[in-house]
Parts: structure tokens; C-alpha cells; sequence
């Protein structure tokens, strides 16, 4: 058993140590493919985009501590390689452990796991766990909807003569040696390609009869150029990517932007190979949307001319606004183009630099790379924790940490090491299990010695009941004796009740409450107080917390000099209004938010504002009978532009799901539909809800009816 528990333990280590640079780095080559796409789009033709979009693929499959010198990180400091003899004798692994007889302040201990106790499950090793059950659970889903594919094929007929003569014409045309048969399949709604090795492209029987040779010929076309183009394993490569990556926000997008480009991609090669008859191609496209079809199943294989309207409207729109192409090849200059982007943007590593050989009774660190925070972050906790400017926390070398412990353990209360240190295990302790003790051992120290500096608060002084275990309950005994032995002192109760706060609530409550009794005027202590209750409304319903929450917020309101609720503090209050039944304080929070939010258009929360106050609004409207008003502020919820929480976590569920109990299915599928536009990673959530809602059942919205 504990060679299984070590197993995960190391995978769990490698695969954070691979996934969090790879996640940052092929976020930011993602970001940098929008902003050229969108800069480039009427200006640059769609194969060249499409080139460049495929450079997200290809940093996908190469490993993130790739460093070239045309790239503009290798020229930032990386971090340092110690000498093979300092690695020789990293090659025992070791641990960092907590001695429980020495006391939470005493210096790390050094163990060989050679003699260490029956190891215990990382927080690594259950990521690793997680990340591997989702991906085969979508693995599982991808062979179900092959499936379909294949019963697809099995049930297919044999195209008409004349449809197989056009297509061996097109195939000659674009010079494919390789024969490709098409069949008719009444299970699909639009042309198709599928296949790797043995393509087939498929049509629904009907289809010659409403098209015209022409217009036939064109549809073939665009099919037997998605082979030719290679598009058919480029989408295999992306199927396979998204399953391993499928915690991977922008990977979404990237690969809807892929689709996307590509089939402008496609359509530019049909314009060039229609020559005089190009100009019908747009029309084509059109008479083919019009006869109801649908696209089929894109994502698993099949490719087809029609995409959902938002798409294909853009499609059309790109070729109409630009002249006829003379070419679909991306040419030398493209491709020159193309390839010194991708000398400068895909490789990302810093450079490594040679290190002297440590010293033999200092401990080398096992793990070579570390994940960097940012500066700004990073450089405001190190000034927190030692009011030292020039903390080296970020930069550390495992020799110059190994130095630092030294020092610790011959003066404990050197506060500028410590926060060097505790920079440095926060920026490792994902990957790597002795790191995060020793992270935690800092943090016990310094609520044991200095809890004033817990003041600084989360990430860096906070620990987690989930991930870190026994270090959370000794954190929470430690607490717990500094709250009895200052129980007057508000700097003392409200780090405490911070750290509480997700894990137990109840006593995070009682020390809020007590420093509230100490400072009855200071908001701090009521603003707390009613987040934390919020917090309980959805985890508690049926409770009277909301009335609690509504109640300490507007306290805090009142203990300010501000002569109306803030702007970010309105949506909370609207919110806590309803659930609390005061509706008429709901209507008005929410009118005045939505007010506020019209001379707020350039704040980032405007988008949040323009959501919930129409939700509420809605909701009172639904409560009060008036049933066209509420879908109306349904409307309006949805035409939101987003913002950075309903970009990420997606649109407030309320208002739909009490519509969707009353029968009013139409108005929420509307309101789906425009959710997309914002919520462009929650694509295959919507499509299941609105699956769902079409057949009279309620989804499941899950924490969307608390976002």
C-alpha cells in the first residue's frame, strides 16, 4: 500500500510540476493568438491566422521548460542548476517533517524516507487523482459519441452516381490521389468529412434534390479541402489536447477560435478553386442554412459546411467584405512569418545559469523547477512579513534556502528570513510535499510567536482543513490559545476569525462577534459578519441567515461616512434583501445598483451589476405575478457584457430556474443563448441545461444559483 501511496505521491509531483507552468504559459500564447486574430482578421487572409492558432497545439505537446534565446523569457532571470555533485547528492529524496516533540518553533528536521512512517496522500497526488478521473470520464464520453459515428456509417447508403462522378471530378481537381467515397446518412443534417486514414464524406439523401450541380459542387469542395488541408487530424489533435487539458479555461476558447478560423480557412481555398463561379459560394452557404440543417457533431470527428448561425454569419460576412483571394497556400512570407512568431512566443523557460557546488552539510533540494508568483504579490507579503524591501523570497535558491533554515535555527526571531522563506514555500508547495511542510511549519511558528503578521491574511499565512491536514487543526489549537490570551484584542481576533472562516464557521462567528462587542463602531467587524453569513445562505438554506447577512451589512453601511451603500456593495445587499423576503429594500438595492451602473460602464464589476440587479428585479416581479416583466429582466440579465467572475464561473441561474418551474421554457433558452456570448467556457454546460429544460426537466445549475 505504500508503494501505491508513494507512486501517486510522485505522479501527483510531476504532474503539478508540468501542468501549473504549462497552464500559465500556453494562457498567455492564447491571449497573445486573440489579440493578433482580432487585429489581423480583416487584414491578413484566414489560412495565416489558422497557422498561427496552431501554435497552441503545438505548445501543448512540448514541454514548458523550453528555452530558446529568440525568446524574449529566456533573457529574464531563471533559476539556478546546482552542480552534478550537489544533484548526487540530492539523489536520496528527502523530507521535511515537523518534530511534535521539539515544539511548533523548533527547526525543520531532516529525515531520510528510508525510515520515515507510512507515507500519506499529497494534496498533489488527489489533484493528480482528480485531473485523471475527469479526463477518462470525457475519454469514455468521446468513445460513446464515436460510436454513434460508426452507427452512422454502418447505416449509410450509397450516394448517387451522378453525386459520385462530381466528387471524383473535385478530388481531381484538387489533386487528392487518394479515392474518398460518399454516402448518404439520414442521421446527419449537413455535409461531412469524417475519418483519418479511410475518410468518408456524408450527405443527407436529400440534399441533391434541393441543390443545383454548381451549388453541389461547391459543398464537395469545401468537404474534400478539409482533407487536403489536413484539417481532419488537426481536429483529432484537439479532441486529444482538450481531454488532457480540459481544466484548461482558454483552451476552450482556443480550440472554438481554431474551429472557427479554419473554416474561413476552407472557404478561401473553395473561392480560389470556383474561379467565375466563386461569387455564388456565399449564396450557397446560405440555401444550404435555410433547408433547416443543422451541423453535425464538429467536436468528434465530422466536419460540415453549415456551423451554428452566430458562425456562419461571420463566414459570410469575411468573404462578402474582402476581395476574392488569388490563393489558399499561406505562402513563403506567411510562413516565415508564422515560424518567427513561433521562435519568440512558444518557448517560454528562462535560461538556466551554472551554480557553484553547495557546501556538504547543506540539504539540496529534489524539485529543480518552481512556479513564480506575481512580483507585486509577492513583494507586498515580504515586506508585510520582515519590512525588508530586498526579500529574496522569489528568487532563492534551494542552497540559499538550506542557509536560511540554518540561520533560523540559531536565531528564530530573524522575521526577514522567515519571510524569505515563506515566499519561497509558497511558490513550491505544489510540488513538492516536503516544501509544503515546511511551508506550514513557518505558518504555526508565526501564529504560535508573531499572529500579528496573520494580519497579511490569505494566500501566503493561510492554511487549507482539505490540503493540509493535522497542520490546519494544529494552526486552529494555536489560535485558539492566542484568543484566550488576548481576548481584548481585535488584532488578534480578526486574523483569527480569518482563518476560520471556510472551515469553522461557528468560531470564526463567536471571535467576529466579540471583537464587534470591543469595537461596536468599526464596520470591518459587521462586513465580515455578513459575509459570513452570506456564505451560509447557500450553504444552509432554510436558515435565517440571509436575514443576519442583510442585517450586519447595512450595519456596516450605516458605521460609515459614506452617505449611500457603495457601488460593490450593492449587489450583496440586493441579493441578502430577497432571500431575507424584504422586497421591497431588494427593489430598491437593485434599482439603485443598476442606477449607479449607468455612469459606471468603464468598472470592472458594471457587467456584475447590469446581471444581478436585473436578476432581483425579476424575481420580485415573477414573486409579485407579473410574468412578462420578469422574462423582460431576464432579457436584460443576459445582455450583460460579462466580467471577470461571470467570465469564469458563469451567469446567476436564479431567475431561470424559478421561470423554468413556472413553465416558461422559450424565454430561458433565450437566455442560455445569450449567456454564450460572455460565458464562452461554459458552452457544453448551457447545451446540457438547454437539452434538459427543451425536454421539461430542471437542470441542475449547481453553484450558478449562488455565483
Amino acid at each position: 500500500m505504500n508503494t501505491m501511496v508513494e507512486w501517486m505521491n510522485a505522479w501527483g509531483a510531476r504532474f503539478t510540476g508540468f501542468a501549473l507552468p504549462m497552464l500559465a504559459q500556453s494562457a498567455v500564447l492564447i491571449a497573445l493568438c486573440l489579440v493578433l486574430d482580432l487585429a489581423l482578421r480583416n487584414q491578413v487572409r484566414a489560412t495565416i491566422r489558422y497557422a498561427v492558432w496552431m501554435l497552441v497545439l503545438v505548445k501543448l505537446v512540448l514541454p514548458p521548460s523550453l528555452a530558446l534565446p529568440t525568446s524574449v523569457a529566456y533573457w529574464f532571470p531563471g533559476e539556478t542548476v546546482g552542480s552534478q555533485s550537489a544533484m548526487a547528492s540530492a539523489a536520496a529524496p528527502t523530507t521535511v517533517s515537523i518534530n511534535p516533540q521539539a515544539g511548533v518553533g523548533s527547526a525543520v528536521q531532516v529525515v531520510s524516507q528510508r525510515g520515515a512512517a507510512a507515507p500519506a496522500l499529497t494534496g498533489q497526488a488527489m489533484v493528480f487523482m482528480v485531473w485523471l478521473a475527469v479526463m477518462l470520464g470525457l475519454a469514455m464520453g468521446v468513445v460513446w459519441r464515436w460510436r454513434l459515428v460508426f452507427g452512422v456509417l454502418k447505416h449509410s447508403t450509397a450516394a448517387p452516381d451522378a453525386v459520385r462522378q462530381l466528387v471524383e471530378s473535385c478530388r481531381q481537381q484538387l489533386g487528392i490521389k487518394q479515392a474518398i467515397p460518399i454516402r448518404c446518412a439520414a442521421a446527419i443534417g449537413s455535409p461531412a468529412i469524417c475519418g483519418g486514414l479511410r475518410p468518408v464524406i456524408l450527405i443527407p439523401p436529400a440534399l441533391a434534390d434541393h441543390l443545383d450541380a454548381s451549388e453541389m459542387r461547391s459543398v464537395l469542395l469545401h468537404e474534400l479541402a478539409h482533407f487536403k488541408r489536413g484539417d481532419l487530424w488537426v481536429n483529432h489533435a484537439q479532441i486529444v489536447l482538450q481531454l488532457v487539458y480540459w481544466y484548461h479555461p482558454l483552451l476552450w476558447l482556443a480550440n472554438a477560435k481554431i474551429r472557427q478560423v479554419r473554416e474561413q480557412a476552407v472557404d478561401e481555398m473553395v473561392l480560389v478553386e470556383m474561379r467565375q463561379e466563386a461569387e455564388g459560394y456565399p449564396a450557397t452557404l446560405l440555401h444550404v442554412a435555410k433547408l433547416g440543417l443543422e451541423r453535425p457533431m464538429a467536436a468528434i470527428g465530422l466536419m460540415g459546411i453549415l456551423e451554428p448561425r452566430r458562425g456562419l454569419t461571420q463566414r459570410i460576412r469575411h468573404m462578402v467584405n474582402r476581395p476574392l483571394p488569388q490563393t489558399a497556400r499561406i505562402g513563403m512570407r506567411g510562413l516565415a512569418a508564422v515560424l518567427l512568431l513561433a521562435l519568440v512566443a512558444v518557448p517560454m523557460a528562462c535560461r538556466r545559469t551554472p551554480e557553484a557546488a553547495p557546501q556538504a552539510d547543506r540539504p539540496v533540494d529534489t524539485v529543480v523547477s518552481q512556479m513564480k508568483l506575481p512580483v507585486k504579490e509577492a513583494r507586498t507579503m515580504a515586506e508585510t512579513m520582515s519590512q525588508n524591501p530586498n526579500t529574496r523570497g522569489m528568487t532563492l535558491t534551494a542552497q540559499a534556502a538550506a542557509a536560511l533554515e540554518a540561520k533560523l535555527a540559531d536565531n528564530p526571531e530573524d522575521l526577514s528570513a522567515r519571510g524569505d522563506l515563506l515566499v519561497y514555500y509558497m511558490q513550491k508547495q505544489f510540488k513538492s510535499a516536503s516544501d509544503r511542510e515546511a511551508r506550514q511549519k513557518h505558518i504555526l511558528w508565526l501564529i504560535e510567536h508573531h499572529p500579528e503578521f496573520s494580519a497579511s491574511g490569505p494566500p501566503l499565512l493561510s492554511l487549507n482543513r482539505m490540503l493540509d491536514g493535522s497542520a490546519y487543526e494544529q494552526g486552529k489549537a494555536l489560535w485558539l490559545k492566542q484568543v484566550e490570551g488576548h481576548p481584548q484584542n481585535p488584532e488578534i481576533l480578526g486574523p483569527a476569525a480569518a482563518y476560520f472562516l471556510l472551515f469553522d464557521r461557528a468560531i470564526a462567528e463567536d471571535l467576529l462577534k466579540q471583537a464587534q462587542t470591543i469595537e461596536p463602531q468599526n464596520p470591518r467587524w459587521s462586513e465580515q459578519l455578513g459575509q459570513l453569513y452570506a456564505l451560509e445562505t447557500h450553504s444552509q438554506p432554510g436558515t435565517n441567515s440571509a436575514a443576519k447577512a442583510l442585517a450586519e451589512l447595512e450595519k456596516a453601511q450605516r458605521q460609515t461616512s459614506a452617505p449611500a451603500p457603495e457601488f460593490d456593495k450593492l449587489k450583496d445587499l440586493a441579493k441578502m434583501a430577497f432571500a431575507a423576503g424584504d422586497i421591497e429594500k431588494a427593489r430598491t438595492y437593485a434599482t439603485e445598483l443598476l442606477r449607479q451602473a449607468q455612469t459606471r460602464k468603464k468598472d470592472w464589476n458594471y457587467g456584475n451589476a447590469i446581471q444581478h440587479g436585473n436578476i432581483v428585479l425579476g424575481r420580485i416581479a415573477l414573486r409579485d405575478g407579473k410574468m412578462d416583466e420578469a422574462k423582460q429582466y431576464l432579457r436584460e440579465a443576459g445582455k450583460t457584457p460579462g466580467s471577470p467572475q461571470l467570465n469564469s464561473f458563469g451567469p446567476n441561474m436564479t431567475l431561470a430556474k424559478d421561470l423554468l418551474e413556472k413553465g416558461e421554457t422559450l424565454v430561458v433558452l433565450e437566455y442560455f443563448k445569450q449567456c454564450r456570448i460572455f460565458w464562452k467556457m461554459g458552452g457544453d454546460k448551457l447545451d446540457k441545461w438547454a437539452a434538459l429544460a427543451k425536454g421539461g426537466q430542471m437542470p441542475d445549475f449547481g453553484g450558478n444559483l449562488a455565483y
